[in-house]
């Protein structure tokens, strides 16, 4: 019945002695842990990005092409409004805003971003406008397609 204590025993205990009472706070510090990771994971692999001037919904592609950095961005909802920039203005002002942009850097690169539902009777009549006023490097943004 007596027991026989080390003097090694209240290192290996933690210094509390035998019976430790329980700390309703060891249950929430891994809690925090993982929502700092999560916070920090979130922040690391999010993507922060500017906001289009109206919801455009990009038509569908079987393959993705890296986009070109630094360009101006056109787009274009179904309705045929157009924006430049994040600007919305009329397809007129922004065919003149890129001719001067373009006389100014020639080799400028444009990303169309079309809603999917455009008609074609809006789209092809803005590939001649762009073409007549010099536009070379034209990137037209789409969604990739699921499972391609």
């Amino acid at each position: 019945m007596n027991k026989k204590r080390s003097i090694f025993q209240p290192f290996l205990s933690g210094g509390r002695g035998d019976k430790r009472a329980p700390d309703r706070n060891d249950r929430l510090i891994p809690m925090i842990n993982v929502v700092f990771l999560l916070l920090t994971f979130f922040m690391v692999a999010g993507t922060i990005r500017a906001t289009d001037a109206f919801s455009i919904k990009p038509p569908q592609a079987e393959t993705e092409a890296p986009q070109a950095p630094n360009g101006w961005v056109l787009a274009v909802n179904e309705a045929g409004a157009t924006a430049l920039n994040e600007e919305e203005m009329p397809l007129s002002e922004a065919i003149a805003s890129l001719k001067k942009a373009i006389q100014k850097t020639p080799g400028l690169h444009l990303q169309l971003k079309a809603d999917g539902a455009v008609k074609a009777d809006i789209i092809l009549p803005l590939f001649k406008k762009l073409s007549d006023i010099g536009v070379q490097h034209l990137d037209i943004i789409v969604v990739r397609k699921r499972g391609a």
